[in-house]
């Protein structure tokens, strides 16, 4: 342009270029050009990138489940859900990368000699491995589903027929649910402590009962100890 002096240009951030005012004038000197575009598309663009993403490993779904207002059955309900869609990627990832690195591990161990002796009943078994992840256990939820609603079923009809209880393991049931749900060992007793438990209670119940007919009968005879002496005067 005629309207810039001779000299070096400087086209970086800030840069001065000296122009002549009486040409500038005439001739407009080197200026920014008009491109009309909008720098809002480069964030439409990231924001699109960041949703494909999330969907892809299904982050909706899991922020659902983390809803505190929830109840129990609708948690189950989206932890089935999210076990379809992750069913074949865990399978794959279980059997073909996890299970062969813990057997690995587990037999390097094994002759390094850093593991205690088997016992010998489970000494020549294989070893299955049972996953604790929350993810692992949404896998097993859909029993956990099963069980409530037949549950809530057996509930239903016993109120007509109380004999239909008989078919239902509750015991076993609630264990399951409880393993699907992820409550700590320590909160479910094993068979033994709850067969001590009702034990006692039946025991308990019993004396009861027996301490109640030990005191209808002391009564019994109380009544009848004072009605004697008006029969003998009456004779």
């Amino acid at each position: 342009s005629e309207g810039v002096l001779p000299g070096d240009l400087h086209f970086h951030p800030g840069g001065v270029i000296p122009v002549n005012s009486i040409m500038a004038s005439m001739n407009p000197a080197i200026q920014t050009l008009g491109y009309g575009g909008d720098f809002n598309i480069g964030v439409a663009l990231i924001e699109d990138t960041r949703k494909a993403v999330q969907a892809g490993f299904h982050h909706q779904l899991i922020e659902t489940i983390r809803d505190p207002r929830m109840t129990a059955t609708q948690v189950l309900e989206l932890s089935a859900q999210m076990q379809r869609h992750l069913a074949p990627i865990l399978g794959r990832m279980q059997t073909e990368m996890l299970e062969p690195i813990i057997e690995r591990v587990f037999a390097i161990e094994e002759r390094a000699g850093r593991l205690p002796p088997a016992p010998e009943a489970i000494a020549n078994l294989k070893i299955r491995i049972d996953y604790v992840s929350p993810v692992a256990r949404a896998q097993q939820t859909s029993d956990a589903k099963a069980i409530m609603s037949f549950t809530d079923y057996i509930i239903n009809v016993s109120q007509v027929n109380a004999e239909i209880m008989d078919i239902a393991n509750m015991d076993d049931g609630a264990r399951k649910v409880g393993e699907a749900l992820g409550v700590p060992k320590t909160m479910l007793r094993d068979s033994r402590a709850v067969k001590l438990r009702r034990d006692a209670a039946a025991q308990l119940a019993a004396e009861e009962q027996e301490q109640q007919q030990l005191i209808a009968a002391t009564d019994q005879v109380a009544k009848l100890a004072k009605s004697m002496p008006q029969q003998v005067q009456a004779g």
